[in-house]
């Protein structure tokens, strides 16, 4: 008789012969045989990941509104700001063919790839940990979706970059055509060297296939509070998880008025008893640093848009009203701790009206079969 093992190289186990009686098919004295199954290569454990502020913790019904006394940088030339000017390509800094507020704006319709104007202050540097964000309005009457395309913000000191180059982007929403949208973005996101600033550099940004961004700027400012909330849902380091949803818990004192008694009874240009956001509820998806998804959430309908969104619960006592919306995701999206993969929800707007708002990625933890052997 030869003999030999069947084993793992890692655990030291090998297999075992038997005769399985109870399914002899019928053979008197079934020989003996190795037992055969499989393992999956991975598990799934379930992980859900609360959505997370470092201040806030996991409430997002936060007052994050501008206030104080802004500085404006430039506003199509309605009021004294900046001073603007070409570096490269063509701009049209008063133009009357759209407006956010005044009779002006910033025409960069006719710009391509590289395109830079500058808006310089000329009566001196500011000190700019006196301001919390920049804010400003942009119209979008064209975004291909070939290619790479953006328009980019960053800051100078006499002509010296101080400041990382942020895509507008991951702060607005690129599919919203022919409507002035707001941005808002904390000064800490440009990541500011020293103290002082007295530039700011737009660049059109086209790489590739598709025309380059056709879009309009109002209203740039620096404001001196409302810096966006960031709350996030990320894997731990080291950790690989696949995300299959969202959800989002709101509570707003609220009689929900049904006529018909099988709608919610809820307005479309609300969220809850808050009335349609000024800047709007961004949601983005990032993989390895570089943005995937972003979207942009100023009422109910605008939720209800967003693919795979719908309404699981709506509970009211006549006085106060729980809805949860749940986003189901086409297809798993796998995060990475180690390549920092995130999913964030950005506040930008007062949502202290609701009485709660929490968010809730439906995840799970993958680890694989050979990882738990070896650990």
């Amino acid at each position: 008789m030869i003999k030999f093992e069947i084993g793992s190289t890692t655990s030291g186990h090998t297999a075992d012969v038997v005769r399985d009686d109870n399914h002899a098919d019928g053979i008197p004295n079934k020989p003996y045989g190795i037992a055969a199954y499989t393992h999956p290569m991975v598990h799934h454990v379930n992980n859900n990941i609360i959505a997370s502020n470092d201040s806030y913790g996991p409430d997002l019904n936060q007052n994050i509104s501008a206030g104080g006394t802004p500085l404006l940088i430039h506003n199509g030339g309605d009021s004294a700001g900046w001073s603007a000017s070409t570096i490269s390509g063509t701009w049209d800094f008063v133009s009357t063919d759209q407006a956010n507020s005044g009779a002006q704006s910033i025409d960069a319709s006719g710009t391509v790839g590289g395109a830079e104007a500058l808006f310089n202050r000329d009566s001196g540097a500011i000190t700019f940990g006196n301001y919390e964000s920049l804010s400003g309005s942009i119209y979008l009457s064209s975004w291909s979706l070939q290619g790479d395309k953006d328009v980019s913000l960053r800051f100078r000191l006499a002509g010296t970059n101080v400041s990382n180059e942020l895509n507008l982007s991951e702060y607005i929403s690129t599919i919203t055509l022919n409507a002035w949208q707001n941005f808002s973005i904390g000064l800490s996101d440009f990541a500011i060297v020293g103290t002082t600033l007295d530039q700011l550099v737009v660049k059109t940004i086209d790489i590739g296939a598709g025309q380059a961004p056709n879009y309009y700027l109002d209203d740039i400012q620096f404001e001196e509070t409302g810096a966006p909330a960031i709350f996030k849902m990320a894997p731990n380091s080291g950790q690989r998880v696949a995300a299959r949803g969202l959800e989002l818990t709101l509570v707003d004192a609220l009689n929900p008025t049904a006529t018909d008694g099988a709608s919610y009874g809820y307005s479309y240009n609300k969220i809850l008893n808050v009335n349609e956001l000024q800047n709007g509820i961004i949601f983005r998806w990032y993989r390895k640093n570089k943005l995937r998804f972003s979207g942009n959430v100023k009422n109910l309908f605008d939720f209800l848009n967003l693919p795979g969104s719908r309404i699981v619960t709506s509970v009211s006592d006549s006085t106060n009203t729980m809805l949860k919306i749940r986003f189901d995701f086409t297809t798993e999206i796998e995060l990475l701790g180690s390549e920092n993969d995130r999913i964030e929800i950005v506040i930008r707007d007062d949502l202290s009206g609701l009485l709660k708002f929490r968010a809730t990625l439906i995840a799970d933890l993958i680890t694989s079969v050979i990882e738990d052997v070896i650990d």
